[in-house]
């Protein structure tokens, strides 16, 4: 059969058209829809040691399993919503769309075995593939939640309204938050994301001038920013939590972080980064059964054959989550 695929090489990707030959132990899924990453930029910036050339990116997957009958294939009706970290026990980095070819693919061939390690939910239920697709971010969300010890009904501040931010913002949402401050200083990006009443939005210019805004129990950070990550401290109310959700770059300066903040404030400030498997389960079952809002987190989807644009936009930042459609 012919699947066509995104080759990865030197900080570019190429479509191609490659014969392949699935065996008996092997699990074939037609890749429904396949989030980019701020990592999959990352990758195509030349920025990740991971990924060699020639492989598959993409770690955002959902799709259909695939039967082959009379060495034909045929679409069944199991849907399978997939995450990106496998676990192993040498406990290295090995994930979908890193050490192994990812989603960004008409096919995704995958040994039996293999298969097994990988967190992942099937379902008959009928489901909506590009927000399953948010399952593996959406994990990472739960993590960070987890990290942070939150309790049900506190109020979040969050710097970056892109998809992370926004994912954030709906899981504090599914926990009953009724009062969620999204930063960002992207005043077209800002009219995106997670709407409710709950949920407001700031620019940063405006955040500099408020003088009466209440601290904050929750505090994310969800952006590239030395600016959040120095200033966020300043908005948490004593015992409050911080997570450092998001990492800077090395063209960034380095934060300069306040300690005595969360010295006096007596604040607990974590990291996360990532997902296990209990979170992957859980963000399935979220999306599964409709209990989180995603739906305005997605802004853009493309046909494969349109990578080019679909890569554009996600890089400029001119939507949310940008899904390929294989």
């Amino acid at each position: 059969m012919i699947n066509t695929s995104l080759i990865y090489n030197k900080k570019s990707v190429k479509l191609v058209n490659r014969k392949v030959y699935p065996k008996k132990n092997d699990v074939v899924i037609k890749v429904r829809s396949c989030g980019i990453c701020g990592s999959d930029i990352k990758i195509l910036n030349g920025n990740n040691k991971r990924v060699e050339a020639g492989r598959v990116i993409g770690h955002e997957i959902s799709g259909q399993i695939c039967n082959i009958v009379s060495k034909k294939l045929v679409t069944s009706n199991q849907n399978i919503i997939l995450g990106a970290d496998i676990p192993n026990k040498l406990n290295k980095d090995f994930a979908l769309g890193h050490e192994i070819d990812g989603g960004f693919q008409r096919y995704l061939i995958v040994k039996r075995k293999l298969l097994s390690k990988i967190p992942h939910v099937k379902t008959n239920k009928k489901i909506n593939f590009n927000i399953a697709s948010l399952c593996e971010p959406l994990a990472c969300t739960l993590n960070g939640f987890e990290k942070i010890n939150f309790k049900k009904g506190g109020d979040i501040l969050i710097f970056g309204n892109g998809p992370m931010g926004n994912l954030i913002a709906s899981v504090g949402l599914y926990f009953k938050s009724k009062r969620i401050l999204i930063i960002d200083n992207n005043l077209k990006r800002m009219k995106f994301g997670v709407k409710s009443k709950y949920v407001k939005r700031l620019h940063i210019d405006k955040l500099k001038k408020q003088k009466k805004l209440k601290n904050f129990k929750y505090g994310f950070i969800a952006c590239n920013s030395t600016f959040a990550q120095n200033n966020i401290l300043n908005y948490i109310s004593n015992n409050g939590y911080v997570n450092y959700f998001s990492g800077v770059t090395y063209d960034h300066k380095f934060p300069l972080i306040d300690t005595n903040l969360i010295h006096y404030k007596e604040l607990k400030v974590v990291g996360s980064h990532g997902s296990k498997k209990k979170h992957i389960l859980k963000a399935a079952n979220l999306i599964i059964n409709k209990k989180v809002q995603l739906k305005n987190i997605i802004s853009n989807c493309f046909k494969l054959k349109n990578f080019i644009k679909a890569f554009d936009y996600a890089k400029k930042q001119k939507g949310l989550k940008i899904i390929l459609n294989p």
